[in-house]
């Protein structure tokens, strides 16, 4: 797990095709594959991302930080599993 570092990093990590980022606004929180389209680009102050190698990984660290009523997975990567 580490934050992505800037739009470079980001840029890396969709290419790469491989991992989750989880999107960590205010309003919500969602886990997404690392090259999905609604991850979105970084702007300074917005709201962290986080990478994980794997989901599991992600999955508990949601699970601890947050409840799982406030966090999901996204509906366009993960279309019919949380």
């Amino acid at each position: 797990m580490r934050d992505v570092r800037d739009n470079l990093d980001l840029a890396q990590l969709k290419e790469a095709k491989q991992g989750y980022i989880a999107n960590l606004r205010t309003d919500m929180k969602k886990l997404h594959r690392a090259w999905c389209e609604s991850v979105g680009a970084m702007y300074p102050g917005a709201y962290r991302k986080v990478f994980f190698e794997d989901r599991d990984e992600a999955r508990r660290w949601l699970d601890t930080e947050y409840t799982s009523a406030r966090w999901d997975s996204c509906g366009k990567c993960f279309p019919l599993s949380n």
